[in-house]
């Protein structure tokens, strides 16, 4: 899990790092939201986080998985600005 975090920090477009750190403590979030999130994603054709920041205003997102991707993004950008 801390080798997906570094692996995700050193690059964003490293799907299976964010995917890896998004289904795992603390985040956890269901596989049925992460594969809603890595389709829109694909259908924008943007990298992995960028798709998080555009799925938490996706209607398909419930709240709850809405609320699960703000705390991975708050997380995310608190190590990169630590990295």
């Amino acid at each position: 899990d801390l080798l997906a975090w570094l692996r995700l920090l050193a690059d964003s477009s490293d799907a299976g790092a964010v995917v890896r750190a998004l289904a795992r403590p603390p985040i956890e979030l269901r596989s049925a939201d992460l594969a809603r999130c890595t389709q829109i994603a694909r259908r924008r054709k943007l990298d992995m986080v960028a798709g998080l920041v555009a799925a938490t205003e996706s209607p398909q997102i419930p709240p709850e998985a809405r609320e699960r991707i703000l705390a991975f993004l708050k997380l995310y950008r608190s190590a990169l600005a630590s990295f």
